[in-house]
């Protein structure tokens, strides 16, 4: 009896730890953010429409296949801005802790002038990047931390320039951070609201407005300086971000009802399963060894 007990104990101990393991990374983000316009007019832009594939290695193996399109400003003082939609299947797993399976996710990356883009994925699988190089935030509903590289290997684009409706603001906003950081996060960067119910390659993909947003980010329990760096693209319907610095992770964010969260990066267990779980795992087996060993 006491050892059945004793195996109850040890299995509500390992769901309950997994459990919190599962989506604990987690900071909800609840604000208003205030917008000032700097700018209204038309602005020349090129939109890439890219079909782009590769292999995954590193924290995590697998295969990807993208599709995205983009829009860069390349006129004007906000020449070499650029934000960008998209999705992402294909297979990806960390074989033999977590078996090969096949995934989706929505993709957003966003630039300032001369300098590559910081992209955030979230779906089946979560990340943020920057070039060929990826933070993992989750996979399958879990959260883990590990780096993995996405080179490309094939990639096939076709290039359109034209001219597009642009307002730009300048924003700012407060918002209170719970869960697995507190306090208070102040952002200031420039909103980008471009009009492209009228483009062709966009219609195909539903959207009539895309907004980005670049931006930096103070967190009240670091100080008075700057925390990170904030690159968000909206449209209906992906919302996603990547969040640099003190708080790195995958933004995801409901901009009507002002809401969000960050997934956070490097602070959950790395793939494979961490040392604290084999170190429990081998105290475990010490402890049993010890029970039958007393009850013969």
């Amino acid at each position: 009896m006491q050892l059945k007990n004793f195996f109850a104990g040890v299995i509500i101990f390992v769901f309950i730890l997994f459990s919190a393991l599962a989506m604990a990374d987690r900071t909800d983000l609840v604000g208003f953010p205030y917008y000032k316009q700097v700018f209204s007019g038309n602005v020349d832009v090129r939109i890439e429409i890219k079909n782009f594939e590769g292999t995954i290695s590193g924290a995590v193996i697998g295969e990807y296949n993208n599709n995205f399109i983009w829009l860069s400003i390349t006129s004007g003082d906000y020449a070499g801005y650029g934000f960008g939609v998209g999705t992402s299947d294909g297979t990806i797993g960390c074989p033999p802790y977590i078996e090969m399976q096949a995934y989706t996710s929505n993709w957003i990356d966003a630039k300032k002038p001369e300098q590559h883009g910081y992209t955030a994925v979230y779906g089946n699988a979560g990340a943020i990047g920057y070039e060929d190089t990826f933070e993992l935030t989750s996979l399958f509903g879990t959260q883990y931390s590990g780096t993995f590289y996405a080179p490309v290997t094939n990639e096939t684009v076709t290039d359109i320039y034209d001219t597009v409706p642009l307002k730009i603001y300048i924003s700012t906003g407060s918002f209170s951070l719970s869960g697995y950081y507190s306090g208070t996060m102040t952002i200031t960067g420039l909103t980008f609201d471009f009009d492209v119910s009228d483009l062709g390659p966009f219609q195909e993909w539903d959207i009539d407005e895309l907004i980005g947003f670049i931006g930096t980010y103070d967190w009240s329990e670091t100080g008075a300086e700057e925390d990170g760096e904030i690159y968000f693209v909206y449209t209906k319907p992906i919302h996603l971000g990547a969040v640099t610095g003190e708080l790195k992770g995958v933004l995801v964010a409901d901009l009507e009802n002002y809401t969000a969260f960050i997934e956070h990066a490097g602070t959950a267990p790395p793939i494979p399963i961490p040392s604290t779980l084999l170190l429990f795992g081998s105290g475990l087996i010490g402890v049993l060894a010890i029970k039958r060993r007393n009850s013969g």
